[in-house]
């Protein structure tokens, strides 16, 4: 748990460039859909003619709206845009229907505007849609109750990739905003079947709950160079994350520009507010990588909880959290370097019941610039490592190495495992810290290799007791 102690909210602006609508090759097309037809059906025949070979796989649609609800079932059909940034193609249905189930229990009813696979004998292989503008606002009003989940595209036992898409305005209406509802693209998996995901170079803007979802175990998503944000008149009210992996899923998850979601600021912050939204999110993940992103302005900038297999986070940077930068809880074995976490509310890089992890080469700089009341005092540390229940459970037997911790509103460093340096329960070599407005670290003497140790402002007591 956090140190305050909160709760993640899992699911159980940058401009559009040109490049995310403009393809650098033109595709060869099989057939192309020049316009909608009066049923409002002609890419949806054109994918029923490409599953039975009638045509070739390679379905291009020219630039226009089309109010679709589509469904893939077959292997190698890649939908491909030929629209512009100004003149797009744009799948904006006026309606969606339920046309599937989530994959775990409950197994709620799910309305997809693009469904790629599930209903069919095998995984499907090698669905490419690239190029499309896929835009759930005209829907929206489809949905009167929580009992259905609202999905902008979804692959349900079916791997392939999703490259520059535009995927926007997935949310339910105002009054169910609450619902645990409305996710950009999402893979999922069941039971003996399989899905491997490239989702690259797409927007995914003005969610509801989650930007981009993979979950359950035999699902691998690479998630890369994405942008993603929610709806912002929706945040006082879900707790949203930008990017989600978990429940056994695998995967790497880098340059991503993830904003916005930030539940726990628009109600009181870290001293009143009792779950965090997250820019990246791994819950219980078979293992990730998660590098080069670029978090600002969420609850938590990437929170990781109880995760199994190999946690590696590097060169990641995470700013403006109105708790903080980096989160690891439940943890074992991570290895966290080189990452940035400036700004944040409360801590920078924080470890709750975490163990045997290595971080090394991480900067953290002032922290703690909201100025919010956490266990006593009066802003954040840079490092923050937890010692015992009141903050989840203590973090014994990590590796913290050439570390810099300046200017935090609180601690360089505060580790809660022991009462000096001398018998706190982590290794701590060559770490500096400066400028930091209570002391360079609690106990102190965990990062005075250099004589940078501060000694400005210590309290008279330790603020945790």
């Amino acid at each position: 748990m956090l140190a305050a102690p909160f709760l993640i909210s899992l699911l159980l602006v940058v401009p559009v460039s040109s490049s995310v609508l403009a393809s650098s090759d033109e595709p060869s097309c099989s057939v192309t859909v020049s316009g909608e037809n009066i049923t409002n059906n002609a890419i949806q025949m054109a994918i029923v003619n490409a599953e039975a070979h009638v045509t070739g796989p390679v379905i291009c649609v020219a630039s226009g709206t089309y109010p679709e609800q589509l469904a893939i079932t077959g292997s190698g059909i890649q939908l491909i845009g030929l629209g512009s940034q100004d003149n797009p193609t744009v799948i904006r249905p006026t309606t969606v229907a339920t046309n599937t189930e989530d994959t775990a229990p409950p197994n709620q009813p799910i309305a997809a505007i693009i469904l790629v696979g599930y209903y069919v004998a095998a995984s499907i292989s090698g669905v490419v849609l690239e190029n499309l503008v896929v835009d759930g606002s005209a829907a929206s009003s489809s949905f009167t109750s929580c009992a259905y989940d609202y999905i902008g595209i979804l692959y349900q036992d079916a791997s392939g990739n999703v490259q520059g898409n535009v995927v926007e305005n997935i949310y339910l209406p105002p009054g169910l905003a609450g619902c645990q509802s409305g996710q950009g693209v999402y893979v999922q998996t069941e039971a003996g079947q399989s899905s491997a995901v490239s989702i690259s170079g797409n927007e995914v803007t003005n969610y509801d709950k989650n930007g981009i979802t993979c979950n359950e175990v035999s699902t691998t998503c690479w998630i890369s160079s994405n942008t993603a944000y929610p709806v912002a008149a929706y945040q006082y009210i879900i707790a949203s994350n930008g990017i989600q992996v978990g429940f056994g899923a695998t995967g790497t998850v880098s340059d991503n520009t993830i904003s916005g979601n930030d539940y726990c600021a628009q109600n009181g912050g870290p001293a009143t507010c009792t779950t965090v939204a997250t820019g990246i999110l791994t819950y219980q993940s078979g293992g990730i990588s998660v590098s080069v992103n670029y978090l600002h302005s969420n609850d938590v900038g990437a929170y990781f909880f109880f995760d199994g297999g190999t946690v590696g986070v590097k060169n990641n940077v995470a700013a403006g959290g109105s708790y903080g930068g980096i989160v690891f809880d439940i943890e074992s074995g991570v290895s966290a370097t080189g990452n940035t976490a400036v700004n944040n509310g409360v801590n920078g890089i924080e470890l709750d019941s975490t163990t045997a992890s290595t971080i090394s080469g991480n900067e953290a700089n002032q922290n703690g610039q909201g100025g919010t009341s956490l266990d006593g005092w009066v802003g954040g540390s840079g490092f923050y490592l937890c010692g015992d229940s009141t903050c989840g459970g203590a973090s014994p037997g990590n590796d913290l190495d050439g570390n810099q911790a300046n200017n935090n509103i609180g601690y360089g460093f505060y580790d809660g495992t022991g009462t000096s340096a001398g018998t706190v329960q982590n290794s701590y070599s060559d770490n500096h810290c400066s400028g930091n407005t209570l002391d360079g670290s609690s106990p102190t003497g965990l990062c005075n290799t250099h004589g940078h140790e501060d000694h400005e402002h210590k309290p008279d007591k330790d603020p945790h007791r």
